[in-house]
């Protein structure tokens, strides 16, 4: 999941929407209005405070495992207030 994979960048305030979004395409080859949308959504959720909540939709999911094994790390990091 995007969410997932990219949160660390997502989160880095030292790098803008656009720098993210590059990134993204780059990486994963989505178009660039799809990477524009997915930074400006998830920044949105960091921004809110709802990162745990959404991170906690993505443990009680189907999504595979590993997403979800990922998630609960973000959690316990961000719960602890260390880096992402």
């Amino acid at each position: 999941m995007c969410f997932i994979r990219y949160f660390g960048r997502f989160s880095d305030r030292s790098l803008t929407n656009r720098e993210v979004a590059e990134i993204l395409q780059k990486e994963m080859g989505y178009t660039w209005k799809a990477c524009n949308s997915r930074t400006g959504h998830a920044r949105m959720i960091i921004r809110s405070g709802r990162a745990i909540d959404a991170l906690e939709i993505v443990m009680g999911s189907k999504a595979d495992a590993r997403a979800r094994e990922k998630a609960a790390e973000l959690v316990e990091k961000l719960r602890a207030g260390r880096q992402v």
